[in-house]
């Protein structure tokens, strides 16, 4: 039987249509681990990874216990959940029966594997980067209290939209009401009508995060 990293690689990257639907079976599944730390969200065509690897500093040095998620990896899966190879193997492991009774893609399984390992370690805060878009991408499960969209280009028109706006709403559908909404672009604060809208990058993520 294949070990748990390897039966990841064999997983098809992207589904047959896109949405939300075996993301929520799966975390049901899990018991809702996503639902037991507080995340930031981190939305954007470029900077992403760096964004969350920044405000998941800033929140450590604040005596958080925090965990990142970002993609992709360079050297190795276990880079995506800010872990070493071991307990990439056991997160993956731990959500895999449930993903194939679901049909998990390989970045669904992977956040899934990503948000129970954050709920196992009982985190503080999760800070979790956006994979294609926000509206449809498996991480738009969170509910996050922060969002932060670092800038938009246009990139995947054929799936996100044809224009910068169109792209920006994808990516800004991830803000639930209430939350605060840090942009890097102050030009997209029209599309959070529902949400506190704050300029800025990471530092003022992490700020917003900790009130």
């Amino acid at each position: 039987m294949p070990s748990a990293t390897e039966w990841l690689a064999g997983l098809s990257p992207w589904p047959e249509e896109f949405g939300l639907e075996r993301m929520h079976a799966l975390l049901k599944r899990l018991g809702h681990p996503e639902r037991a730390y507080p995340s930031i969200h981190v939305v954007g065509t470029n900077g992403k990874t760096s964004a969350t690897r920044t405000i998941a500093a800033l929140l450590r040095a604040e005596g958080l216990a925090v965990g990142a998620y970002t993609s992709p990896h360079v050297a190795g899966w276990h880079e995506r959940l800010d872990a070493d190879p071991e307990t990439l193997e056991r997160a993956v492991a731990r959500v895999r029966s449930h993903a194939e009774d679901v049909g998990a893609t390989q970045f669904e399984v992977l956040t899934a594997a990503a948000l129970a390992e954050f709920a196992e370690e009982d985190v503080d805060a999760a800070v979790v980067e956006a994979g294609l878009g926000g509206r449809l991408d498996a991480t738009n499960v969170l509910g996050a209290r922060v969002v932060h969209l670092t800038n938009v280009a246009l990139e995947h028109t054929d799936v996100l939209g044809e224009t910068r706006e169109q792209i920006a709403r994808e990516k800004l559908a991830v803000a639930v009401p209430g939350s605060i909404v840090v942009l890097g672009e102050p030009e997209w604060a029209p599309l959070v009508p529902e949400s506190e809208v704050r300029a800025g990058g990471s530092r003022e993520a992490a700020e917003a995060f900790l009130g």
